[in-house]
């Protein structure tokens, strides 16, 4: 997808493919590629893999870019195919290699990935990373093309913006933000974290991964151009159905109110909010529900005015000339309290059926 702000260009990248083979061993390599191609169509720039979705798919698509996790020695098979774009590690993971794999390393395209805590200003607000820069001796800086800071949950405030310029300047390198969700905050981090100056933004669909979860892709590039009004070139209508491959490939069901993605998120119900949005849906969606593949609905309940039941008849294309409206609405609210829930559309016609017939014989 590539977000661009005036010269600069920052790339997407989605982790959730590891997270999803680590809880589902079993997932069909075919379903794997599928979920794979819809989320470049969506606007993920890279797709960040490990040594089992490698061996889960066989063949990855070839028209994809890829990072490559290394974790341990075992992964080191993988580094001479040719496939990967970029090579992650964690600051940590390599302090177990040997100077052997240090120096496979050190020919590789290779992200360095930093906790937050490994990240800290002394009492001069020179910034210190715990060991890194005793690292130069080891690892080969000339081929490291950026940092990952994971771990972030609260607002990229000073100094983050800070540290993003002093790595960038101590170390030459782009940077990569990768929130977390901790307090619910990741795409809020995602999005100020765009103004701070990365090159990269780390994602998850649904916001899968980690011990609370990613800034979730969907909301990230959703609210780029909505809130930040930035252009994007992700099809992001296709949500929908990278959703539902999430679900078949998970078993987990997408929960109905989850922003973007959530199946109820654009119903709506009382009298003027139907009102509303028949006028002006803008007054109550942020954004128009069919930008997301979605479409929406409106629920007939025990909240619906009259005014939401005629807009919902002429919409179903009844007749309700006859029909007095007062007494379908205190059936509708009756009914909907009873089964604890909406009425169904073939349930409201009946209603205005059962009027009209009884308006006939009466008459």
């Amino acid at each position: 997808m590539c977000i661009s702000m005036g010269d600069k260009k920052i790339f997407i990248v989605d982790r959730s493919l590891p997270v999803i083979l680590r809880k589902n061993k079993t997932v069909n390599s075919q379903n794997l590629i599928d979920y794979s191609l819809q989320l470049k169509k969506v606007g993920t720039d890279l797709l960040e893999v490990d040594a089992n979705v490698v061996s889960s798919i066989g063949d990855l698509p070839d028209d994809i870019n890829y990072i490559f996790r290394i974790k341990n020695k075992s992964d080191f098979i993988h580094l001479n195919k040719g496939i990967f774009k970029y090579f992650i590690i964690n600051f940590k993971d390599i302090l177990s290699l040997s100077i052997r794999s240090i120096n496979q390393i050190n020919k590789l395209p290779l992200i360095l990935e930093l906790d937050k805590e490994d990240l800290y200003y002394n009492d001069d607000e020179e910034l210190n990373i715990i060991g890194l820069k005793a690292f130069k001796n080891v690892i080969n800086f000339d081929n490291l093309r950026a940092i990952r800071i994971q771990g972030l949950s609260k607002c990229i405030l000073y100094p983050w913006e800070k540290i993003i310029s002093d790595i960038k300047r101590e170390f030459d390198v782009k940077v990569d933000i990768c929130a977390d969700n901790r307090i619910n905050m990741g795409t809020a981090v995602a999005l100020e974290a765009c103004m701070a100056g990365p090159e990269f933004i780390t994602t998850a669909f649904y916001g899968c991964g980690g011990d609370y979860g990613y800034a979730p892709l969907e909301e990230v590039i959703t609210a780029l151009p909505v809130i930040s009004g930035l252009d994007v070139e992700g099809e992001i209508k296709y949500f929908m159905k990278l959703s539902k491959l999430y679900e078949q490939i998970t078993g987990v069901a997408i929960s109905k109110t989850k922003a973007i993605l959530g199946e109820d998120i654009f119903n709506y119900e009382s009298g003027i909010h139907a009102d509303g949005i028949e006028k002006a849906p803008l007054t109550y969606e942020p954004f128009d529900p069919a930008m997301v593949g979605q479409n929406r609905k409106m629920i007939i309940g025990k909240h619906s005015g009259s005014k939401a039941i005629t807009i919902k008849l002429n919409q179903l294309s009844v007749n309700y000339s006859v029909v007095d409206m007062n007494t379908l609405l205190k059936q509708v609210r009756e009914k909907s309290i009873e089964l604890k829930r909406g009425i169904l559309d073939d349930e409201l016609v009946q209603m205005c059926c059962s009027q009209n017939e009884s308006s006939f014989h009466n008459g």
